[in-house]
């Protein structure tokens, strides 16, 4: 016995190091994996391109993104989504939510192309809400204020503004600020838009080649008043559409 306490006199400072040691990097491990696991975050579907609204959602259109924490109403797996009809623009990289996810069953609307150029266009892009308008009078000489104009159509949603070509277009990118980035400013020639069935009639003349009379109108809220609504009654002028109350914008 008398031989043990010298040999621990002299190695007990070691053993306390060691213990303090394992101590040390337990907890370094630990904090370690915390922070690991908190800079994993979730991983969600997000929108791997510039989704416009009225997108039948494939699995090519959906790509993942990893975020700190969970988001509120947001999908987590890409089969929530695949297969459902988007309501609004989710840009590219941004999670999808479920509340603007619709089964393709409930929607009564559907898709009609028709001829514009900038002036018709109104400044409208992709997820805007629009009326549109009839805008050919009989003769040119029948141009007078307040005439001329028949609403066709009542709280579309603008789905795609297309060159000639059925390319895109960057819709709010003007000449000069086309000029100053050095890239050319393409022409809008076409307007994909998402109405009510019942409307499709009025408004798919707008699609005959060289058709010059659609003419779509910005507006930040639904329903609002009929502009000229009652004065396009002129020959060439299709018949006008019931404006419903629950519109595409919905």
């Amino acid at each position: 016995m008398a031989l043990r306490f010298p040999i621990l006199k002299r190695t007990w400072p070691y053993l306390l190091a060691i213990a303090v040691g394992l101590v040390v990097a337990a907890f370094s491990f630990k904090a370690l994996k915390g922070e690991a696991s908190s800079q994993a975050g979730v991983k969600l579907p997000v929108a791997a391109r510039d989704l416009p609204p009225y997108t039948l959602v494939q699995a090519q259109d959906l790509s993942w993104s990893t975020f700190p924490s969970e988001l509120p109403g947001a999908v987590k797996k890409p089969a929530e989504a695949v297969g459902k009809v988007l309501s609004r623009t989710v840009p590219k990289d941004y999670p999808l939510r479920a509340g603007d996810l619709k089964d393709p069953g409930s929607l009564d609307v559907q898709l009609v192309s028709v001829n514009v150029d900038s002036s018709r266009l109104g400044g409208a892009r992709p997820g805007d809400l629009v009326d549109v308008y009839w805008i050919q009078p009989a003769e040119k000489t029948a141009w007078t204020p307040g005439t001329g104009a028949t609403l066709v159509a009542q709280d579309a949603r603008v789905v795609s503004v297309l060159d000639k070509n059925g390319q895109p277009v960057d819709s709010g990118q003007g000449l000069v600020a086309a000029a100053v980035q050095g890239t050319a400013a393409r022409a809008p020639a076409i307007a994909v838009l998402a109405v009510r069935a019942g409307e499709v009639r009025a408004i798919i003349p707008g699609a005959a080649q060289n058709n010059t009379c659609i003419a779509l109108v910005r507006k930040f809220k639904e329903g609002g008043g009929q502009v000229g609504a009652l004065a396009g009654g002129q020959g060439d002028s299709p018949p006008q559409a019931t404006a419903g109350a629950a519109g595409p914008g919905k």
